[in-house]
């Protein structure tokens, strides 16, 4: 018998076969992404999430020079008075003291003497203010005081920040100073010169400085404490300092070119900046995030000085042309505009109310209070000749010439006839 030879597969199967092979290549290179076809969500290079565009659409203005088209009230007017500077009430004798402040009367006074800066604490109970020493005989410069008082007015340390290197420069270099806290355990205050930024920092329980000196950086906002990091913008973005060296720790590029003809604001949460060149786009960087929370294309470049916020209203406050205008710091979202013409207004809240202090060449001063949620002026009042700033104290409203401090009450309406009293 002949040994038993293994057949061959069958010759259709292996065609069959093979066609099913070449059938599944060709649908997994069907499927394979190509140049030509949209990559998916997922894939690496998908775009990262857009930043909110928001659309401008301001209201209507308020007239604010033209007071016939506004709710004008009458008032009452206190009598002037005229607080010394603040180095004289917190050191009389050349030394700082305990709270020389009456309790009713502590915000109008810090208002008539105009300290540099001032903060409150809550947790602990602290209230710090820095103000400028007299100027010595053969120096322009002046030194800035920091006091920390307990919740009872006691002192608890004061520190002297040194700015004689300015000497005869001050005047043109001083563009404002600071107070802040940091990492909930330190405090900072200094001044912003136009060649750096000077600051002391200390622990809030002792005084004891932790950091002394002057960083070479250009900002164009206040610095504030974010987390563990003293916060301030620079030409070219946001920069974090460490407050024990000063060092950056970090920095976040804008991508584009800010400086002094740049606009910046900044409330505790965000730093606002619209660049020197290019379109006017508003940006609203976060401060916990260094990202964009939203973008606001403007009619036209804001001034570089007029921007103000309002963290208890939640308002950022700019000026492009003739026109104030509010925003929702949160969303971007336009709550009013004000024609205020050529004036730069001062500004001040009180709980639940924003007030327009419009100084006038002709008439004088027009004092508004707005509705921030509606967006209406509630009342409009003439203010005293002379002022030049407003001021609050809870519901108390205050104006303030070069000196003097005046309260405006506004009057009760006459009973009408018939009416109980």
């Amino acid at each position: 018998m002949s040994p038993t030879t293994r057949s061959s597969p069958h010759p259709r199967a292996a065609r069959t076969l093979i066609l099913s092979l070449s059938a599944a290549l060709t649908l997994l290179a069907c499927d394979a992404p190509t140049d030509t076809q949209p990559k998916s969500a997922t894939s690496e290079t998908s775009a990262e999430p857009r930043i909110p565009q928001i659309t401008w659409a301001p209201p209507e203005p308020i007239d604010l020079q033209d007071p016939d088209a506004l709710p004008m009230h009458a008032t009452d007017v206190g009598q002037p008075t005229l607080y010394p500077r603040c180095h004289e009430l917190f050191e009389p004798e050349g030394s700082p003291r305990a709270w020389p402040l009456d309790h009713d009367e502590a915000d109008a006074t810090l208002f008539g003497c105009e300290p540099e800066a001032s903060l409150t604490l809550n947790e602990p109970a602290l209230r710090l203010v820095a103000y400028s020493l007299p100027r010595p005989a053969d120096s322009r410069a002046t030194d800035l005081r920091l006091v920390a008082y307990d919740e009872a007015g006691e002192l608890l340390w004061h520190q002297r920040i040194d700015r004689q290197h300015q000497g005869d420069n001050f005047t043109a270099n001083f563009r404002g100073s600071f107070l802040t806290r940091v990492d909930q355990q330190f405090i900072c205050a200094g001044t912003r010169w136009q060649g750096g930024t000077q600051a002391l920092c200390a622990r809030q329980d002792s005084g004891e400085v932790i950091f002394d000196g002057t960083m070479n950086f250009w900002s164009g906002i206040d610095l504030v404490g974010v987390g563990p990091a003293l916060v301030g913008a620079d030409i070219n973005g946001l920069t974090l300092r460490y407050p024990f060296t000063g060092v950056e720790m970090r920095h976040r590029a804008f991508g584009q070119r800010g400086g002094r003809t740049a606009f910046y604001a900044s409330s505790p949460t965000h730093v606002f900046f619209v660049p020197a060149d290019g379109e006017p786009v508003l940006s609203a960087w976060n401060l916990e995030t260094l990202e964009v929370d939203w973008q606001l294309q403007l009619p036209g470049k804001p001034q570089s000085n007029s921007g103000q916020t309002f963290p208890a209203l939640g308002l950022l406050i700019f000026k492009i042309d003739d026109t104030l205008y509010a925003l929702n710091t949160a969303d971007g979202a336009q709550k009013f505009a004000l024609n205020v013409g050529v004036d730069n207004p001062s500004l001040a809240t009180t709980d639940d109310a924003l007030l327009v202090l419009l100084r006038r060449s002709d008439a004088p001063p027009l004092l508004t209070a707005l509705n921030p949620r509606e967006g209406v002026a509630t009342w409009s009042a003439l203010a005293p000749r002379g002022a030049l700033d407003v001021g609050t104290d809870g519901s108390r409203i205050f104006t303030r010439s070069v000196r003097a401090l005046r309260e405006i009450t506004l009057k009760k309406p006459a009973p009408q006839a018939g009416t109980d009293d």
